[in-house]
């Protein structure tokens, strides 16, 4: 069963180009594919995204990162990333 992935337009729109093209291209791989990146243990999930079922990190590039949840429901799953940033935003964001 093929994933619906949905990208936060905000988010999206404050990448960099070669990120939200990079995205593009994972975003295909993701419909078939939505457990490809680095799932985060629930001890480090940060507290603004405490509340999703699961957490995975994809690597872009330049240092760059995406986090993105898998949300499953009986009849679909969906892929939803909830976040795009830096190397210096992601390591706020995680308190390092």
């Amino acid at each position: 069963m093929p994933a619906d992935v949905v990208v936060d337009e905000r988010e999206f729109r404050s990448a960099a180009p070669l990120q939200r093209q990079t995205l593009r291209k994972i975003a295909r791989r993701l419909e078939e594919r939505p457990y490809l990146g680095e799932r985060i243990r629930k001890d480090l999930v940060p507290p603004s995204f405490r509340n999703l079922p699961n957490l995975f990190r994809i690597e872009l590039p330049d240092g760059w990162r995406a986090l993105y949840a898998v949300i499953t429901k009986p009849s679909t799953r969906e892929v939803r990333v909830v976040w795009i940033g830096n190397h210096k935003r992601y390591d706020r964001l995680f308190g390092y």
